[in-house]
């Protein structure tokens, strides 16, 4: 028997480039508080936050050059 993905229950939300903006800011800060990105997307799922916190860090190559040489001396 195969196993079966959960599916959404909403529909999913574009993101609007003033939200990107307002969230990269938040990230650009050294610490970062999901319960404070949180609150300024209240009509947002975190797992909707944590998906595009990892893609604006791979864009916008928020983890830095440090953690890309870490991750190929590890693979």
């Amino acid at each position: 028997m195969a196993l079966q993905r959960p599916h959404i229950k909403t529909k999913p939300l574009k993101w609007t480039k003033e939200e990107e903006m307002l969230l990269y800011e938040q990230l650009k800060k050294d610490e970062i508080s999901l319960e404070r990105i949180k609150d300024l997307f209240p009509y947002r799922s975190l797992v909707s936050i944590k998906a595009k916190i990892r893609k604006m860090r791979i864009e916008k190559d928020i983890c830095g050059k440090s953690y890309r040489q870490q991750k190929a001396e590890f693979t």
